[in-house]
């Protein structure tokens, strides 16, 4: 049922927005060099496209590049080298006018591999692919409101990430390696849709996250070299099925991993599921 509502909003969007002719595109691009001693900070803002975003070669040079059609997107690239703050914001100035052969704006983004970022994405409808794995990350703030996206890590966050805020209302969700983004604090909400959870990687010691989904199907997967607390509850819990993996027992309001309080690596999960399915799988 959720990849069918799914499927029918993102062919709304498809049809609001089909593919552009070549001969109507420009592309705008902008190359940066951050500061060392303080946070680069980068907002993405988006009405509909696809954005990229992942690691360059660079230790502190970074670049952007947006494909637009010229006649129905405005777009601005900022770098402000005194904030050390990029901004890049595309605005659909005749997005729901349609004629044959037009596609949203492509955003890309690379980021240096050597400064802490705070990353905040705004995406109201297109596709989302973060490959954040080895950029250290100190915040990351996502939200798309239709579509598809993707966050990555691959590779282990050099440093700790203070927070990670995901959120997605419409759409699939596919969020992988998490564990590697080593995150003190996560928060993963999404409405209506599929959600994929990955947790395997290098978790920090102590990790605390919650997972909402209001209509679809949830599989979470959890890494079996840490002890895991469990928590499944909210108001519509109720309305979902659920198959939690046999290496959880319940014990008091929990679900628990043998050997717990004694575990090197903890984290605490909380989970809200509502109408539809929840898998939970550790391996």
């Amino acid at each position: 049922m959720a990849r069918l509502i799914f499927i029918g909003i993102l062919s709304v969007i498809l049809v609001a927005a089909p593919a552009a002719r070549a001969q109507d595109y420009d592309m705008k691009k902008l190359d940066f060099e951050a500061t060392a001693n303080r946070p680069l900070e980068v907002y993405l803002n988006v009405d509909a496209g696809e954005i990229y975003i992942e690691k360059g070669k660079e230790t502190l040079k970074g670049g952007v590049d947006v494909e637009f059609e010229t006649e129905r997107v405005r777009t601005r690239i900022d770098f402000d080298e005194k904030r050390n703050r990029l901004r890049v914001a595309v605005d659909g100035r005749k997005w729901y006018k349609t004629r044959d052969g037009m596609r949203g704006p492509i955003v890309r983004v690379v980021l240096p591999d050597s400064v802490h970022i705070r990353l905040k994405t705004r995406l109201k409808a297109g596709e989302c692919h973060l490959e954040l794995g080895g950029l250290r990350i100190e915040e990351l703030d996502v939200t798309s409101w239709a579509g598809e996206l993707t966050v990555r890590f691959d590779e282990p966050n050099p440093i700790v990430m203070t927070y990670m805020d995901i959120h997605l209302h419409v759409g699939e969700a596919n969020l992988v390696r998490l564990g590697n983004a080593r995150f003190d604090k996560a928060e993963l909400k999404h409405g209506i849709g599929s959600l994929s959870v990955d947790f395997s990687g290098t978790l920090v010691h102590r990790s605390m996250a919650r997972v909402g989904l209001n209509i679809g199907e949830a599989h979470v997967l959890l890494p079996d070299d840490a002890g895991i607390r469990m928590q499944i509850g909210g108001a519509f819990s109720f309305l979902s099925a659920k198959d939690i993996d046999s290496d959880f027992y319940k014990r008091g309001r929990y679900f628990y991993t043998d050997g717990f309080d004694e575990a090197g690596t903890q984290m605490s999960l909380r989970m809200t599921p509502g109408l539809g399915e929840l898998r939970v799988e550790r391996r």
